[in-house]
């Protein structure tokens, strides 16, 4: 979504381009409103850097309603809005892909939550 939003805002006309030869948009597991998982990998990171450096500063960007998360989603929002607006263009497609079905991974087991929440 960022890279689309940056893009669009280019003062290049070809890396502009982009966003209008994009025909469709597939989400594939995207925490668009965080995850409760972050916190858990963000313990994992900390236990790690124990024995090797770790930096899990993105990690935290991860977390359930973060406001790094909010922006990006909301830039991307207006980016589809002027498009619409200015551009009389319809917006590409979009999918989203995510899991439903339990996990387990040795003693971890958990069920992946599905996104109730629309983009």
């Amino acid at each position: 979504m960022q890279a689309l939003s940056l893009a669009n805002r280019s003062p290049e006309e070809s890396i502009r381009k982009i966003m209008d030869l994009t025909l469709g948009i597939i989400f594939m597991g995207t925490p668009h409103c965080g995850a409760d998982a972050a916190k858990f990998a963000i313990f994992m990171a900390s236990v790690t850097s124990i024995f090797r450096p770790t930096d899990s500063t993105l990690l935290g960007v991860l977390e359930r309603d973060s406001e790094v998360l909010a922006i990006i989603t909301s830039d991307f929002h207006e980016m589809l809005r002027l498009r619409r607006e200015e551009n009389h263009k319809s917006e590409p497609k979009m999918t989203c892909f995510f899991e439903e079905l339990p996990m387990h991974k040795g003693p971890i087991s958990h069920k992946v939550k599905i996104l109730n929440r629309a983009l």
